[in-house]
């Protein structure tokens, strides 16, 4: 089973990051989530996007020494 797909419209909404960074990130090629072409149409993987989330996370709190 292939995982959702998303528009640039709808991972900037949920993202809160603009469709204009996202293309960005997609012009300077090592920024952003992966995505996949299809002719003229850019589709993001929720997989995909959801790793590039997660790779970004910064733990806090761990113990000082």
């Amino acid at each position: 089973m292939h995982d959702q797909l998303l528009n640039e419209q709808e991972v900037s909404s949920e993202t809160k990051i603009s469709v204009n960074t996202l293309r960005w990130y997609r012009y300077m090629g090592d920024r952003g989530p992966r995505y996949i072409k299809a002719g003229r149409s850019v589709r993001y993987s929720r997989d995909d996007l959801n790793a590039w989330l997660d790779a970004g996370r910064v733990e806090i709190g761990g113990s000082s020494k």
